[in-house]
């Protein structure tokens, strides 16, 4: 990260008054001492950070919505009204789920959770420090850096992170240049979801808070439970990303698209630069309806040309492939070279007394001879005249080794048998493994040492080592089981020839799937849940089905709406189209939610279409904005429709039973 870049934590408010109050430098959070502030926005505040424990640096993310509440002399954060507690509190709770689950998850281009705690009245996530800048940033400063073949490297990463959400039913739902971090070696990092503004969205004004006009699909805009969001909507958000990145802006305004849509495809455009598959993809994903868009991140993937590695995508020409001998080939290294007869030198043995001991079955580095090699190679030697006195000794001498030398390789073969039997037992239970053969280590290992990492090389194949490491004394002992491995090799699959010994390492995962967050997971919809049914309102169960229209208590939820609205029909909307111009926007306001315990509310009844201001803040387009909870006060409303007249309208907003209309119909 760096003190420039956009944390996802929203704009700051335009009132100093709101804006967040900083810990100071040198600040201690338990184990952690603040260093600088390098991110401020309207939603939280991250800070740079020294684990005193264990000594590195990290990035310390606060939740401090300065809208709700501010910063007291003992460093607490209080509400700035009672009647803004509830809010407060939901946005905390979702600040600390989203931790939760995004500790679960294990993937480069994810946000790495070290552990996040409350304290202070608030809460605090410890993640890892990135340095880069955003994809924006990069865009703004590097134009010529952003290539077709730049951005498929970034999106490998990316793709595969999306993936690994969307396969738990998580969304992001606000990607966009500032989101997407390109750190010094180029790898992107997905930044946060902003969970805490989703939740005081649902309980203050979830268009203004969370839509970004050309990044956000149609259905994010739309209080319509018809119109789902799914991995489409988040496909839709990067495609719009690509698209700026090619072409300098995003595409229009997905509502202004659904009237009178001016988007102009890539593929009409002739760009020399970027291939028509590329093209083809950015623009399918760019649909306004969702089921005209891609539908899943692997079809995206396929459509550029991307291939599905591992938890990440890349060029289907760069896929490096491991090879696995099918086929038992001896593990022996050849047998040494036979020496000529001038340079051989009578061996000398000890006493009979003191008979030559084996190798210690424990040695590191030490293998069972193969069966192939048991039997050495003979030399034929001149005795010379001087040496036949000392035949006879040497004779019984060279006897009394050779038993020894059988009793050790009797002593091999039955560990050889028996891993071997061990092995072939193990082997019917592993179904998702391979046997992938690796070099001996360079140095000797204890047996208590963890098992090597599988390192492959670009050209798909495990780089041998170049000899095997003589023991070293004092080496810890490694079992008999190991030790047999190079004999047992041809049965799992050994290297070639000249390679070296190596070692089968067993149960090695090819491409180990994340573990699914479901007990984060379960545990957010069980707080979802809880609050749903505290609040008991039609809004509560609906905000839970938006997010969890499958979940566990999906069917509880829909027939306790089906309940309220039995005892409580809600009013119903009548078609503006019916009404004459000017007239009051009544059937609007029935069909509008409740607001929030405390705040007002304004309806608009606009035809065709507005972008909404409020004091000068753009709150989003109408339709299909329909209200728009407000504090109490007086607020100055701007509507705009293009090049058209502007109308302006003064109104007074005192509670949610008289909630004033804004009506008009541009010409």
């Amino acid at each position: 990260m760096t003190t420039t870049h956009d944390t996802g934590l929203g704009t700051l408010p335009a009132d100093p008054q709101e804006r967040p109050h900083p810990l100071g430098v040198g600040h201690r959070l338990d184990e952690f001492e603040l260093l600088e502030v390098i991110g401020e926005g309207g939603f939280g505040i991250v800070y740079r950070a020294y684990d005193h424990s264990l000594q590195r640096e990290v990035a310390i993310k606060e939740y401090m919505p300065s809208m709700l509440a501010r910063r007291v002399g003992d460093n607490s954060v209080h509400v700035r009204s009672e009647r803004l507690t509830a809010t407060f509190e939901a946005g905390l709770r979702s600040f600390i789920n989203e931790a939760r689950t995004l500790a679960q998850f294990s993937h480069p281009a994810l946000v790495r959770v070290h552990r996040f705690w409350e304290s202070n009245s608030t809460a605090y996530m410890a993640i890892q420090l990135y340095k880069g800048r955003t994809l924006r940033r990069l865009a703004e400063d590097e134009p010529g850096r952003v290539t077709e073949t730049w951005l498929l490297g970034m999106l490998g990463p990316l793709l595969g992170a999306l993936e690994t959400l969307h396969r738990s039913q998580c969304f992001h739902r606000d990607i966009a240049p500032d989101n997407i971090f390109v750190q010094l070696d180029d790898s992107p990092v997905l930044l946060d979801f902003g969970a805490a503004r989703k939740s005081i969205a649902d309980l203050v004004d979830e268009v203004a808070v969370m839509v970004k006009s050309g990044y956000s699909p149609i259905e994010q805009y739309a209080d319509d439970n018809t119109l789902l969001q799914g991995a489409w909507t988040d496909l839709y958000a990067l495609g719009a990303v690509l698209y700026r990145a090619v072409t300098g802006h995003p595409p229009p305004s997905a509502v202004v698209r659904s009237v009178q849509d001016a988007y102009v495809p890539l593929s009409s455009m002739g760009r020399p630069d970027l291939s028509p598959a590329f093209c083809a993809a950015v623009d399918h994903t760019l649909a306004v309806h969702s089921k005209d868009r891609t539908q899943t991140v692997a079809a995206f993937a396929a459509e550029l040309g991307l291939t599905r590695l591992g938890d990440l995508y890349v060029n289907g020409m760069a896929v490096p492939t491991v090879i696995i001998p099918t086929a038992p080939v001896p593990a022996a290294p050849p047998p040494p070279p036979l020496v000529p007869q001038q340079q051989v030198v009578p061996q000398s043995y000890p006493p009979a007394s003191a008979p030559v001991p084996l190798e210690p079955a424990g040695t590191a580095g030490f293998a069972a001879p193969p069966v192939a090699a048991a039997e050495p190679a003979k030399v034929k030697v001149k005795a010379s005249s001087g040496a036949a006195s000392a035949r006879s000794s040497t004779k019984k001498k060279s006897s009394g080794l050779s038993w020894l030398l059988v009793g050790g390789l009797v002593v091999a073969l039955v560990a050889v048998g028996s891993w071997i039997g061990l092995r072939l037992t193990s082997a019917k239970q592993e179904t998702t493994t391979a046997m992938v053969p690796v070099p001996p280590p360079a140095s000797p290992m204890s047996s208590t040492s963890a098992p090597p990492a599988v390192a492959v090389s670009p050209a798909g194949t495990p780089a041998p080592a170049d000899a095997t490491p003589a023991p070293a004394a004092g080496a810890a002992a490694t079992p008999p089981a190991a030790t047999a491995s190079a004999a047992a090799a041809p049965a799992a699959g050994a290297a070639a020839p000249g390679t070296g010994v190596l070692t089968p390492l067993d149960n090695v995962q090819v491409n180990p799937p994340a573990p699914p967050p479901e007990t984060a997971l379960a545990t957010a919809e069980a707080e979802d849940w809880n609050l749903a049914q505290t609040e008991n309102t039609r809004e509560g169960y609906e905000a839970y089905l938006r997010r969890y229209r499958r979940g566990l208590h999906a069917r509880e939820a829909r027939n306790a709406i089906a309940e309220i609205n039995r005892l409580s029909p809600p009013p119903v909307a009548v078609d503006p189209s019916a009404l004459p111009p000017g007239a009051p926007g009544a059937p609007v306001a029935g069909a509008a939610p409740a607001a929030p315990p405390g705040m007002g509310r304004v309806n608009f009844n606009i035809r065709p279409w507005g972008q909404v201001f409020v004091d000068g803040a753009d709150r989003g387009v109408s339709p299909p904005l329909k209200s728009l909870p407000l504090r109490p006060g007086i607020y100055n409303i701007e509507v705009r429709n293009g090049d058209l007249e502007v109308f302006r309208q003064r109104v007074t907003v005192q509670d949610s039973k008289s909630a004033p209309v804004v009506s008009h119909e541009f010409k």
